[in-house]
């Protein structure tokens, strides 16, 4: 499979939904699934944490968000991973035990922070 590059920015977000993953899709059919802790900076200075117990405040943000254009996407090869919207910043770092989040694209692109923080990246 062919490598390729992933970038959200500029895109719309269409959902927000919070199950046992947080998921976020956009309305050119991209699919965000984040399946480890995360961190949610608020545009108001406050640090938001999954860890701490603030899931629900932090989906709520990002469902503030539905409609809005991502304003930056990001991973890098230690697998971690930033989106921002409007309202804020998420982060997730690498898990060493499990796949931390992946991103499915409309052509089956995708990109999945592996266990130990390693990339997969293909089309």
């Amino acid at each position: 499979m062919e490598p390729v590059t992933v970038d959200l920015t500029g895109q719309t977000v269409a959902t927000v939904q919070c199950d046992a993953a947080l998921s976020l899709t956009t309305d050119d059919g991209w699919f965000l699934t984040v399946e480890n802790d995360y961190e949610f900076a608020h545009r108001d200075g406050r640090l938001l944490r999954t860890v701490d117990g603030d899931e629900e405040v932090i989906v709520a943000e990002l469902e503030r968000a539905v409609g809005a254009q991502i304003l930056g996407f990001s991973y890098a090869e230690s697998g971690e991973m930033t989106l921002e919207v409007p309202t804020g910043t998420v982060h997730v770092s690498a898990s060493p035990d499990y796949e931390s989040w992946n991103v499915v694209g409309p052509e089956k692109q995708r990109v999945v922070s592996m266990p130990g923080g390693q990339l997969a990246v293909w089309s």
